[in-house]
Formats: C-alpha cells, structure tokens, sequence
C-alpha cells in the first residue's frame, strides 16, 4: 500500500487538495492524520504546482512513526528541483486552538479556573468576564467593579480569586459559584496589583500602602502607610503564606510577613531617582549591585517557594532572596507570568510567549503572542493549554507541548553566515537568538547561549572556523562579543565600552586573515580586537554608529559605512562632513588611522538618496554602490578617489566579483514591483545586460561562478541561471529573504517566519 501511496495521492490531487485530504484521512491512524495536515498546510504550493507533492511531504513530515519513514523514502526518490534536507517546515509553532475577541481595550489579566474550563479576564474596558475554553461564548460577567479591572489572582487552594481595580477595590470571588464573597475597601488610589495565599490577600496601590486581609473574613491585619517611597507595582505572596514581597517604581522589592502584615526587610533597594511625566514616569540612577535596572513589574513565587522577578530581565532568586540564582534577559517588558502545573516551567508574556525552564534558567520554547504583544498569561491546570491576552482584546488559546517545538528561530532571519570551509551554517533573528545548522544534513547543532533583546545583532566567522556573535548590554557589567566554536561551544568573552565604562552597540564586525576583528564602537568609533589575546587598541579617528565594514584582502586597508539621523547629519555638516546620512570612510588597519571619508550628499530638493551601501574589495579597488543617481564607483583604497563609475539604470541590489568581472543585480524603473536585471560591468564604465529577471524578486544573490542568482518570489524560493532561465524554485511558509549556495548546488534560505531551510537542487 505504501509503495502506491504516492502515486495514489497524486492521483488524488487532480480533483484538488480536498480529494487528496480525504484519502489521507482514509489511512487512519497514525499517518492519516499526519498526512491531512500535511497537505492542509501545503494547498497553496499544491494548487500552484501538484507536481511539488513530494517535495512538501519532505518539508513536513519527519518521519515519526514506520508507515512515514515508508513513504518518506519513497518522496526522496520522486522530489525534484529544490528538495529540503529536513523537514523545514514543521512549527515552529504548535496549533493555535482558539481565537476571539473578548474586550474593547487591552487584556489586563487572566487566570485558568481549577475546572479547567473557566477562564476569567479582566480589562481595561472595565469588565470582569467569566468564559468557556472549550466554547467562547460568554458565561457570566462578574459585576461590581467600576472602571478597569488591573489583576486578578487564584489561592493555591483553588477556592478563591482575587481583584483589583481602579475603583479602589480589592474583591474576593469563588472560584466554584463566581460568586463575590468580600469587597475590601480602604485604598486612596488605584489598586494595581493583588495576590492571594490560602489565608491573606495583599495589595499595593498608587497611595503608596500595602494592606494586609484576613482572607475569610475580610478583615483588615495591617495597612503600612507609605510603605514604599513611590508608586508600587507588584505584590506577591508565597504559596505556604509565609512570605510576601513587593516592588515599586524607585527599584525596590520590599519583603512582608503576611501574618502580621509587618515588613521583614528587602530583596534589594537600588534607590533610583523617579521623575513622573502625567501616568508615566521615568527611574534613574540605581545603584543595586544586584536585581533589575527598573523596577520589576512582576513578582511570582513558584511552588518550591522561589521568588521570580521580572522586567527586561527574569530573574530566580536563591531561598534567602538575596542573590540571583539565575538572570535571563528578554528583547522587551515582561507583562506577566504563568506557572505550569506540575513542570518546573513558566510561561513570560511580553511581544512573544516563552517557555522558560526555572531550573536552569533557559527558553524551552516561543510562541507568537496576540497582535502588539501579550499583557495577560495563564496556564490551564492540565499544564498544556496556554492563555494569552493581548493590547487589542484578544484572547488566544494555544496547545503548549515542548516536544513538538521545532529547531527554528521564532522572528525573522536577519543574518546568515556560512563557515569559511562550508560545514555551518550560523543564523541570526530579530532577537539576537543564533542557531548552527550542519548543511549536510539540514539539522540544527546548536543554539548559541545567546541573549535576546530588540533588533538583530552582527555575526561573523573567523578565518580560523570559530563564530564571533554580539549583544547589546542591558546591565553594565558583563561582556558584549562572544566567540564560539562550529559546534556551539563558548570559548571566549571580551568587552568593547564607550569612554563612560558603559559596554557599547556593536554594529558590524570585520574579521582579518591574520586573525584579528574589527569591530564598529558605535557612538565611540572603531576598534581592533585580538581574539587571542583580548587586546583592544581603539582607531584613532572619530566615526559614528557604522554599519558595514569590509576588510581588503591584504588587510592593509578597511572601508566602513556609517548611517546618521537628522540631528546628527547637522552635527557632521559642521565638522565639514556634509549634510548627508551616509557617509564612506577609508582606513589605515596597521596604524588605525582614518585616510579618507567621504559624504553622499543628499540630491537638490530631496530628503532622502545619496545613500552608500555594497562595499567590496576586489584586488587593489575598493567598489560601492551609490543611490541617487544610481551608479557603481571604483576607488583607490588608501586615497579614496574614484578611478572609475558605472551608471546603473536602478538601484543596486547585490554586487559580487566572480574572479574575472564585476555584476550587479539592480530594481530597474518605476514600476512596483520592480523588474530586476543582472549586468555585467566591464572597464570603460561599459553594461552588459545579460537577462531581465521576474519582478519582485527579493533578496537578489549572485553566484556568478556558479552561474547562477537566487531571490524569493512571494514564499518562494527561487534558484535561475544567469540567463534568467528558471533552474529550480520551492515554496516555504514564509518570504525566503537570506540566502547563501553552497558547494553541489545546496541552497540555504533564511525566511521571514524564523524557518531555515536547506535544499538541494536535484534534476
């Protein structure tokens, strides 16, 4: 049966994607299923070409169970064109269940009823809605807050779930009637945050009090007045009852025993200055060696009794909530935190969902959170449904099961870098996560212990075979370049500062045949590092926020660019730099010394253009391509003066040498998408035009001596010769925009959605 499946399925196509699901579904159990998805989520590439049935089972199946492998083997015997090595195409999400609209404004707080069917959310819109997981419609609201609803907790008894809100009210409600049981009144302010034990419920709020209640009765135990010298932000309590802790706009946790409702001392007290501006406000000048650089929004204690405290950074506390057990830093806030139920896991929302391992401190797994991040997180008691709300008033339910995870990056591949002797593959994403992949299989080797944070980071591989990475400093102490093996072992740290002892952005690296890096201080200028030895010896001219370095092959000379914002343009204009945002810059790697610089200078009547950008060195030229006009200059490297110009007829997508000839891949005319043509410059300033490539081709790469350029058509990926004949193209789930040939014509696409995919091209 299996031998003919494939024949049978193709068959099956004929009548359209649907007849092909239907007889997957005959199978049964357990291929059956497998193969309906499989083909559900291939129907735009099946409907555009049913002869890439095999090559779409290839990228998604991976073979658990003995009648796939059967007919995996089968698909690598009948794929053609671009056929992945992996199943690339698998997550990297598991299935989104539900989705619904349940506010009018942003989701402030949720929490999974011990029924685990009864979700509550509460909101700024100003209602306390009870719903139904397993069918969202409306099932109670919970009426007696007026105005938003800014955190609901549950007791670890499950008898009971607190409120808070902006009417100066704390609530208790059962849990099994949702019936309000106590209204705690007393707050002068907006209560912001609440937390239940199974005999206290604490609160803080904008009066600067943390009130202690009796739980049952509702009555008051203690009410410290001013207990924080600004506006609070979290509370928690531990699940015995014996703890309490709070923290506060100024970089204080603050701890309490619940019993008395007394202070007990404190986590840390950084001491930060807090100038307010209407509702928001602005902390400065902490001086805690240990904790948060703000203060933390989010105070959980897990089931052992650990403290967890959450900002920009997560951090575990050890039992004495003195030191910091553990730090994982996040790209952005974190809004809330949810335990899962019998794991020693947590799930953190902020512009994604993670799934963190408490015990060593690592993301297990990311999800995407609802549209402009998540603000509310709460897992279901079966420990494998995640809710999460978000700033437009969806609410999301998500199957959450880590060994479905798939190997790739969560946010778009920024970077991807091959090996100098092929072997890895290393790519980077949009939150500064990088992974290694072995191209010979598809696989991933490792995921670097990198950390995350907005906005991509340069990566680069040394001529020894080791990668060097980069990271921002969310802290003041620690380093920001890393080097690693190709098999994802950390081997060395360093540290490039700015003059006030702060670790700078780094903004590109460029790497030396002899061994050293140059590495872009942003702000600061340039620097030469010595992986070897760690010295650091500064460039001796001033450059700002540079963004690409290229590096000659002698390594005699270095070329940089740089990228200004208005204010700053105006700053270089008086230095005689010119009114532009880009500016050329020569270098001296020997002694460090800038030779020359150059500003494109903005054309008449423009804001934008006059733009550089494809430093390459060839031999003894330095080329660049320049914007408006558009056009390909040669320089002398040490002087800077341009020996020779090719006028392009639009604006240069790639440029790359082939040993013999310069091309070019340009976005010809005005209209969009933009046809793409390929040219050949020769001396004299003379264009070949050897072929007219698709429009809309994105992310143009050249192979010359490989005869062949690659881009992305839509979620295509597409591999052509250099006459524009089409030699091979696969669909991928998301626009393949980085993309690196290696030898035997394998090509590797890093895509829009986080998937990396390696393919090779077969006849």
């Amino acid at each position: 049966m299996l031998a003919t499946l494939l024949p049978v399925l193709t068959e099956a196509l004929e009548g359209g994607v649907d007849a092909a699901r239907a007889a997957a579904r005959a199978l049964g159990d357990p291929l059956g299923p497998r193969l309906d998805e499989a083909l559900r989520l291939s129907a735009a590439a099946l409907e555009a070409d049913p002869g890439a049935l095999a090559t779409q089972l290839l990228a998604r199946l991976d073979g658990r169970s003995a009648p796939e492998r059967a007919l995996l083997d089968h698909c690598r015997r009948d794929a053609r064109g671009l056929v992945p090595r992996a199943p690339a195409l698998q997550g990297p999400f598991p299935p989104l269940k539900r989705r619904w609209k349940a506010h009018q404004r942003q989701v402030n707080a949720l929490l999974v009823l011990p029924d685990g069917d009864t979700v509550v959310s509460s909101s700024e819109d100003g209602q306390l809605l009870a719903w139904s997981l397993s069918d969202p419609e409306v099932q109670r609201r919970l009426e007696g807050h007026i105005g938003p609803v800014n955190r609901v907790d549950l007791s670890p008894d499950g008898a009971v779930f607190v409120t808070a809100g902006d009417d100066r009210t704390v609530r208790v409600w059962d849990a099994g009637t949702l019936a309000c049981r106590h209204t705690l009144t007393g707050h002068r302010h907006y209560v912001r945050d609440v937390a239940v034990s199974n005999d206290r419920v604490m609160s803080v709020c904008e009066d600067k009090a943390v009130r202690t209640w009796d739980r049952d009765t509702g009555a008051v135990v203690e009410v410290a007045e001013g207990a924080h010298r600004h506006t609070p932000r979290a509370v928690a309590l531990s699940k015995d009852g014996n703890w309490g802790v709070t923290s506060s706009v100024d970089n204080a946790v603050l701890v309490w025993d619940p019993g008395s409702g007394e202070r007990d001392g404190e986590v840390y007290d950084a001491g930060a200055h807090v100038s307010f501006i209407g509702t928001l406000y602005l902390s400065v000048g902490g001086t805690s060696d240990v904790g948060h650089k703000d203060g933390p929004g989010v105070l959980v204690f897990t089931e052992d009794g650990a403290l967890l405290s959450a900002e920009k950074e997560l951090i575990r506390w050890d039992a004495d909530m003195k030191a910091e057990a553990w730090v994982l830093l996040h790209a952005w806030s974190v809004n809330a935190l949810a335990l899962v139920p019998g794991r020693p896991w947590a799930v953190t929302a902020s512009y994604d969902l993670k799934l963190v391992d408490l015990d060593r401190g690592e993301v297990l797994h990311t999800l995407p959170a609802p549209e402009r991040g998540a603000n509310a997180v709460a897992v279901a008691p079966d420990g494998r449904t995640v809710v999460a709300g978000g700033q437009q008033g969806h609410i999301e339910v998500w199957r959450l099961d880590p060994s479905d995870a798939s190997d790739h990056h969560i946010s778009r591949v920024a970077n991807l870098a091959v090996s100098p002797d092929g072997q890895r593959v290393a790519t980077g994403d949009t939150d500064n996560v990088v992974r290694l992949w072995d191209p010979s299989t598809g696989r991933r080797v490792a995921t670097l212990d990198a950390h995350p944070e907005s906005g991509q980071r340069p990566l680069a591989w040394l001529p020894d075979g080791r990668l060097m990475t980069t990271r921002q400093d969310a802290r003041k102490e620690g380093p920001n370049l890393y080097l690693w093996t190709a098999d994802g072992e950390r081997v060395a740290d360093f540290r490039i500062e700015r003059n006030a002892g702060w670790a700078t952005s780094v903004h590109a690296l460029g790497p030396l045949r002899s061994g050293p890096v140059l590495v872009s201080n942003m702000g600061e200028g340039m620097a030469r590092l010595d992986p070897s030895t760690g010295a650091i010896t500064p460039f001796e001219d001033f450059t700002r926020q540079v963004s690409e370095i290229a590096v000659s092959g002698d390594d005699r000379f270095a070329a940089t660019l740089g990228y200004f914002s208005d204010v700053q343009a105006k700053g270089e204009e008086e230095r005689g730099l010119g009114d532009s945002r880009s500016q050329l810059q020569g270098w001296d790697v020997t002694t460090g010394r800038c030779l020359w610089r150059e500003a494109a200078v903005i054309p008449e009547g423009k804001k934008w253009g006059g733009s550089f950008s494809r430093l390459r060195f060839v031999g003894d030229r330095l080329f660049n391509a320049v914007a408006d006009p558009d056009r390909v200059q040669a320089r002398d490297p040490e002087t800077g003066q341009v020996l020779e110009t090719w006028a392009l007829p639009g604006w240069c997508a790639a440029l790359t040498w082939d040993g013999e000839a310069l091309w070019a891949a340009c976005h010809e005319g005005e209209d969009n998408p933009h046809p793409v043509v390929l040219l050949r410059l020769e001396e004299g300033g003379r264009l070949v035009r050897q072929a007219t490539l698709p429009a809309g081709l994105q992310g143009v790469k050249l192979w010359p001596r490989a005869g062949l350029v690659g881009g992305a058509l839509g979620d295509e990926a597409v591999l052509m010769e250099l006459s524009g004949e089409e030699v091979a193209r696969m669909r991928c789930d998301g626009a393949p925009r980085e993309l690196a040939l290696l030898p035997d014509e394998v090509l590797v696409a890093g895509c829009g959605d986080g998937r990396v995919v390696v393919m090779e091209v077969r006849g």
